[in-house]
């Protein structure tokens, strides 16, 4: 059995596959990738439906190594994903998709007019991504999961992917998407909105205006523009507002995004806000380590060559 070493940052993605990887599509609602190759280990991240996932040869019975978009590689089992021939996946992206765009999910069903108890194909979580068309003045949108399997979503809780991803960051639908999902659980590598993780939290809303952040607070605290984290007075809404347990230290271990008037929305424990005046009834007695503004042109799933 190899180590959980291998999980974490990798390097930066290219849209080529070295010699001992092959391309995937995640194939299930929402993939759990784990530290060692058995499914009672550490939980590392997670990958909604639709995501592309580069896969190493190298293998533990029914696990294999998956690279995610943001460079993150864990252990993956089989029975979450499909695997793709290079022309398979260019053909994926150069091909019309659809991407869940409804704060909730939805349900794929296997037809328009039974419930979802009745003809449920798979659950669909923000971000969820499918093979699929618009068609204009249509209720539904027949979409298709990596393994062939089609159904149908609600037209108004998905958009056209293309589209979606070439509209600039938007920190108001930021800041909507985190509220969105005030009292949800916290869950240690948790990157849905089902239950999540502080940076899968901060990944979650800023993947959902379609820029994709690295997956952990310590990585997250090193992009972009660093605003003075003494002058309160000079944060945005939006920027990222990293924490350290005790004033002894630099070690970051929390990250939310700031709303405004001193307080910031991040998950621990739950999704809530939280503030830093003292003052305020929303007081949280935590340190900022750092504060970090997000440029609009960072790492833009526009731009991303496994996407598009």
């Amino acid at each position: 059995m190899l180590a959980a070493a291998i999980t974490g940052a990798g390097s930066q993605p290219t849209s080529s596959p070295a010699p001992h990887q092959e391309w995937g599509l995640v194939n299930v609602a929402c993939a759990s990738l784990r530290a060692e190759p058995r499914h009672g280990a550490e939980l590392e991240t997670q990958a909604t439906l639709g995501t592309p996932v580069l896969l190493d040869t190298i293998c533990s019975g029914e696990w294999r190594i998956a690279t995610l978009p943001d460079g993150y590689r864990a252990w993956m089992h089989t029975s979450a994903y499909r695997t793709l021939t290079d022309d398979e996946s260019e053909s994926w992206r150069k091909g019309k998709r659809v991407i869940v765009t409804h704060p909730y999910g939805e349900t794929v069903c296997s037809d328009t007019l039974s419930s979802p108890l009745e003809s449920a194909v798979t659950d669909a979580t923000l971000g969820a991504i499918f093979c699929g068309t618009i068609t204009p003045g249509s209720r539904f949108c027949e979409v298709k999961l990596p393994d062939g399997r089609t159904g149908y979503l609600p037209t108004a809780s998905v958009d056209d992917f293309a589209s979606w991803s070439e509209r600039p960051m938007n920190v108001d639908g930021i800041i909507r998407t985190a509220r969105s999902m005030n009292g949800v659980t916290y869950l240690w590598g948790g990157t849905t909105p089902k239950a999540l993780d502080c940076s899968g939290f901060t990944q979650v809303c800023y993947r959902n205006s379609g820029t994709l952040l690295p997956r952990n607070a310590s990585s997250q605290a090193n992009i972009c523009e660093p605003v003075s984290s003494d002058t309160p007075a000079d944060w945005a809404t939006g920027d990222l507002l990293f924490f350290g347990p005790d004033p002894d230290t630099t070690r970051i271990t929390h990250v939310g995004i700031y709303i405004g008037s001193g307080r910031y929305i991040h998950c621990s424990g739950m999704v809530m806000t939280s503030s830093i005046n003292q003052a305020d009834s929303l007081y949280l007695p935590r340190r900022v380590l750092a504060v970090r503004r997000i440029n609009r042109n960072y790492n833009r799933l526009s731009n991303h060559p496994w996407y598009f």
